[in-house]
């Protein structure tokens, strides 16, 4: 065993009561506190009772990605906000959304890389493999002022376009996020010629992939917290009390060799349908975390031998709650992490 655990139990123990507390949360929040169809042409923002969400393939003047459903939930009711990033330990969190329309879109659960949406003549086009376009998950950057903080679901869609009339405009964009919280619009990721990495993509066990999607087909969306940068901006929000994510999809409604042929891209509840409120089709989030200090493993307020054993039992057998700092990998890392994490309490 390494030996600073024995040194970190023997200090634990002479530490006042309470430093050495954490507890087990599951954070469940059946409808989104903001909710808005992120489109420059919405003239009803937030107050729309669906979504669509979907591309304007290599446009100049318009986004690909130029429909975001953007979904808020304000965590501080369940999890306490204005803690040190360090103590919140994400192990799980998934968002699901509910499609109000009717077999508008095939269902694809892989991701299409940027080149499967370029024209065919194009040197650098490659065939997609199979039917549809995936569902994708990111989070949200901020331009022109605006912060997590003070964006409102009602507020202003954005400010002078990159090209007119709305390319680069918008306030609150989907986004990759380095490890310092640094934020890279993928709203425009076809132009630019690069392939981001969803933080998830929606699946769903209604139907089998390349089938047409029914009306009131939930999408779960399972945060991939090994992404770069995706457990940071988690802590992040949790700490300011707000979880901002956003919903896009690449279906051309104008654009690309597939472009204006109607509908053929999901449409979402919002919170503000009716019907969703009264069937529970409205967005919800789920978050699995552990508060507190990292050596509190077991999740029961203090730090013991308990909390050592149960670490070295999940380090030995590759349990990934055992990767305590983040790296999705399991080694001496996380060793020192725990035993840091027991000294400080």
């Amino acid at each position: 065993m390494h030996a600073g655990m024995i040194r970190a139990i023997a200090a634990c123990l002479m530490l006042p009561s309470g430093v050495c507390s954490g507890q087990i949360i599951t954070a469940a929040f059946a409808s989104p506190d903001a909710d808005r169809w992120n489109y420059p042409f919405n003239a009803t923002p937030g107050t729309r009772e669906s979504s669509p969400s979907f591309g304007a393939i290599l446009i100049d003047g318009f986004d690909d990605r130029d429909s975001q459903f953007l979904v808020g939930f304000d965590t501080d009711g369940q999890v306490t906000s204005g803690l040190a990033t360090d103590r919140y330990h994400i192990e799980r969190v998934t968002l699901t959304a509910v499609v109000s329309n009717d077999d508008a879109f095939a269902y694809d659960d892989s991701y299409d890389a940027f080149a499967t949406y370029l024209d065919p003549l194009d040197a650098g086009y490659v065939a997609d493999a199979d039917a549809g376009r995936a569902l994708e998950l990111f989070g949200v950057g901020f331009r022109n002022g605006v912060d997590s903080t003070t964006w409102t679901e009602t507020g202003a869609f954005g400010g002078v376009p990159a090209v007119a009339p709305a390319q680069g405009a918008r306030n609150a964009f989907a986004a990759e996020f380095d490890t310092l919280g640094v934020a890279a619009d993928v709203s425009n990721n076809l132009k630019d010629a690069f392939d981001p990495t969803p933080w998830a993509i929606g699946t769903t066990s209604a139907v089998a992939p390349g089938s047409l999607v029914p009306v009131d087909t939930e999408f779960t969306f399972d945060i991939d917290l090994c992404v770069p940068g995706v457990r940071e901006y988690l802590r992040r929000s949790l700490a300011e009390g707000r979880v901002l994510l956003t919903i896009t999809s690449l279906q051309a409604a104008a654009g690309g060799p597939d472009g204006g042929q109607g509908v053929n891209y999901p449409v979402w509840y919002t919170r503000e349908n009716a019907i969703a409120q009264i069937l529970g089709f409205e967005p919800t989030l789920t978050i699995e975390l552990r508060v507190g200090s990292a050596a509190d493993f077991d999740g029961n307020g203090s730090l013991n031998i308990d909390d050592i054993d149960a670490f070295v039992a999940a380090f030995l057998t590759s349990d990934p709650r055992a990767d305590i700092d983040g790296s999705c990998t399991l080694n001496i890392d996380d060793i020192d992490a725990f035993v840091t994490a027991f000294l400080a309490g």
